[in-house]
């Protein structure tokens, strides 16, 4: 699988990522919040927006991520496709 992805979380200082997967490897580098959010869908295939505390409930297993992306808890812009191939990968 080879997707890049900006994952903005809101509620966290600095929080947006640029995670890059290429076959098995995996990167991630902290990206301007403010660069993320008017150039995201120029530099990654997808976008994905969260609240810390949303992202927290999805990490302890209170909120599965499915249900965060259909109730718009999770937001996506661009490829929806890579975006549901991120959760087998983080949420198994």
């Amino acid at each position: 699988m080879r997707a890049t992805y900006l994952i903005n979380v809101r509620g966290v200082q600095n929080g947006a990522w640029l995670t890059k997967i290429d076959d098995g490897s995996v990167d991630f580098s902290q990206v301007d919040a403010t660069e993320a959010e008017e150039n995201g869908k120029k530099i990654a295939d997808c976008v994905i927006s969260i609240d810390k505390e949303d992202l927290a409930d999805i990490i302890s297993g209170k909120m599965k991520a499915m249900t965060a992306a259909m109730s718009g808890v999770l937001n996506i812009e661009g490829d929806i496709t890579k975006a549901m191939k991120l959760v087998p990968i983080f949420f198994s």
